[in-house]
């Protein structure tokens, strides 16, 4: 019976650099992948948590926000808007954005903003996914929610400008300083001109 020779291969010091080229060529891009994969987990666990800083955040700086102004109560018969604390009011007229709100102390008197406005400026809020954008946000959010005040004396105010005069027919004069910080308050002035006392 014949003999099995065993054949064996040599292995070449190029047949070997080929092998490991090879393995390089395997381990390699699995070591790179897993460490900028691991990077974007940790991204990704970064953002998450920026997210409920930013959540809490935007939750405080919205609820007080919301809470300067109240409704301008509105008579249902007429549709006329009233300032019971001023004892001013705007009569009824034909335009949607007439959901106003207001404040009033003795000292700062009236000061009048616009529903749909606030509305408008937090949207970006909403939309903040980290807390830079988030504070972007802000300023212009106050600015709006300030809108406009109604003083009975010429008394600029720092950051406002006056947009009109009203006589309000009980021999007085109102000046409507809106805040140069925010850009929609025009409807809001053009509502305003309307003003009477009662």
């Amino acid at each position: 019976m014949p003999t099995k020779t065993k054949i064996t291969k040599k292995t070449t010091p190029k047949h070997k650099a080929w092998f490991y080229i090879g393995i390089a060529a395997i381990i390699l891009p699995l070591l790179v992948l897993g460490f900028f994969g691991k990077l974007f987990i940790w991204d990704r666990f970064q953002d998450g948590k920026h997210m409920d800083e930013t959540y809490t955040i935007r939750h405080l700086v919205l609820e007080a926000a919301g809470n300067l102004k109240v409704d301008a109560p509105v008579d249902p018969k007429t549709g006329d808007i009233y300032f019971p604390q001023a004892k001013l009011y705007v009569p009824a007229g034909n335009t949607f954005e007439r959901r106003l709100t207001y404040s009033y102390d003795e000292f700062s008197g009236l000061s009048v903003s616009n529903k749909m406005v606030f509305s408008k400026y937090t949207v970006p809020l909403y939309t903040a996914t980290n807390l830079k954008d988030l504070f972007a946000a802000i300023p212009k959010l106050q600015a709006c929610q300030r809108g406009i005040t109604v003083a009975f004396a010429e008394s600029p105010h720092e950051g406002t400008e006056l947009k009109a005069t009203v006589d309000v027919g009980n021999g007085k004069t109102a000046y409507l300083y809106a805040d140069i910080g925010c850009a929609d308050l025009e409807n809001t002035v053009n509502i305003l001109k309307e003003l009477h006392s009662y």
